[in-house]
């Protein structure tokens, strides 16, 4: 989904230091919320039906069955020979005697159910690793914001103080070009460092499991999960 133009702001939202949660519960929250653990929790639900169901055909079966019989109509013959109501009740059992396929389906199913769950668990190694590289990549992107900015500015101020002298007649044009295009530069870091932050704070976002729409337009912050998200990843749009 393309953003809408009107979505978008001018410039990138000033960047604050961001209170995330500790590790542990940030940790079990994205467990929680990641889509593969709960479509990995469904596969192991319906393999412990299968293995149920094969459990059950292995074992004996008892079954108690009722039932009447009573003709009705007209009386075909003088006799009346419609004959007189029966009710019929009985226990039927059985044993299995073939249980190859139901112990092979045991089995098949057991190996199955071992599978999935060492995919759940690399899946949740994955979720820890991935969620200990987010967190790391967005504290070293602002920090490289901080130095850009910080570059950005004392390169501001040298320029002035090469147009001041140049505007003395103090310093040759070539070095204030010189200069200029290192401001220009400064410049550039800086936008490339703010984006590699928001890339950082998406990436995030994707590794808690949060909605990233939910999280762009700022909604109702009322519930207990906007307000967990406002402890690890909102920024408010604040323009410099």
């Amino acid at each position: 989904m393309l953003a809408a133009p009107e979505w978008l702001p001018a410039d990138f939202p000033r960047i604050v230091r961001l209170e995330l949660q500790d590790f542990e519960t940030a940790f079990l929250e994205a467990q929680q919320r990641r889509p593969e653990l709960v479509l990995i929790n469904i596969d192991l639900k319906k393999l412990r039906w299968d293995l149920e169901l094969a459990r059950n055909q292995t074992l004996p079966n008892l079954d108690f069955t009722i039932q009447g019989v009573q003709n009705v109509g007209d009386p075909a013959t003088k006799l009346n020979d419609k004959g007189d109501f029966i009710l019929e009740s009985g226990v039927m059992g059985g044993v299995p005697v073939q249980r190859r396929k139901a112990r092979g389906k045991i089995d098949s199913t057991l190996a199955k159910i071992q599978q999935v769950e060492q995919k759940r668990w690399f899946m949740t190694n994955k979720i820890e690793m991935d969620l200990r590289v987010a967190r790391n990549a967005l504290e070293v992107s602002r920090d490289m914001v901080l130095r850009s900015e910080q570059l950005r500015r004392e390169t501001r101020e040298t320029l002035e103080y090469f147009r001041r002298e140049f505007a003395s007649g103090n310093q040759d044009f070539l070095f204030l070009l010189a200069q200029e295009a290192k401001a220009t530069e400064a410049e550039i870091k800086l936008l490339d460092a703010e984006q590699e932050y928001y890339i950082a704070l998406a990436k995030l976002q994707a590794v808690l499991g949060l909605d990233p729409l939910e999280q762009s337009l700022n909604l109702d912050q009322t519930t207990a999960l906007q307000q967990s998200v406002l402890q690890q990843t909102v920024v408010k749009p604040e323009l410099e």
